[in-house]
């Protein structure tokens, strides 16, 4: 029998749509009980609001804070595609 519970790479896919509240309730328990017990993805998150805060401030980024952003969107990307995130 296979684990309903979605993996990592189900809930990186999904990470974006349940921080922007646009994800079904069962499925939005889903992923708030996955980022719950992995450390991983909760890092995960927690760069996703970090990323959001900053751009929805409308404050000038510094330099090394932008290189920062773009770095973690770049492993981002890499994580939803390779799920490993290597």
């Amino acid at each position: 029998m296979t684990d309903p519970r979605p993996d990592c790479q189900t809930v990186a896919r999904w990470l974006q749509t349940f921080l922007d509240r646009e994800i079904d309730a069962p499925r939005a328990n889903e992923v708030r009980t996955h980022l719950d017990d992995c450390r991983w993805c909760g890092l995960e998150r927690d760069a996703y609001l970090e990323i959001k805060r900053i751009v929805s401030s409308g404050l000038a980024v510094p330099v090394d804070e932008a290189r920062a952003i773009e770095r973690l969107r770049a492993f981002a990307e890499r994580l939803a595609h390779d799920g490993d995130g290597a």
